[in-house]
């Protein structure tokens, strides 16, 4: 149904500093399924319903956190130029707290070019998100 993957790869990365300071994070992963059949609603509810953190690119997947918990956390790579998007006003009426990675953005409807700090940018706010207190 969904693609699990441990959070962090068995070889030295960027994310690796993470992977002692949370061994147990588990990455769902909720994409396009082009070549499979979606998951059916009420199983896209329940994913996000246990979400803990929803990492996304701008665009209609986000749109999931409507079903996660008050004071769970939404890290979004925005467009650019970075500013607050519709995600950040639905997080902060859904008692969401909202984050954006801006070393990692795209323009509209183009492709994302990540690099290696933009890497390092989006493991630092997924730390800061499940750090807070």
């Amino acid at each position: 149904m969904y693609s699990h993957y441990p959070l962090f790869p068995p070889s030295p990365s960027p994310l690796s500093p993470l992977s002692s300071d949370f061994p147990s994070l588990e990455l769902k992963i909720h994409d396009d399924y082009r070549d499979r059949a979606a998951p059916s609603v009420a199983a896209q509810i329940r994913l996000f319903q246990g979400a803990r953190v929803a990492i996304g690119a701008h665009g209609a997947g986000l749109a999931n956190c409507i079903w996660m918990g008050p004071g769970s956390d939404v890290i979004e790579f925005s467009l650019a130029p970075v500013q607050p998007t519709s995600y950040a006003v639905l997080s902060a009426a859904l008692g969401l707290r909202y984050w954006v990675v801006p070393a990692i953005a795209a323009t509209q409807l183009a492709h994302y070019h990540i690099t290696p700090e933009g890497v390092i940018s989006a493991g630092e706010t997924l730390r800061a998100a499940l750090t807070r207190g």
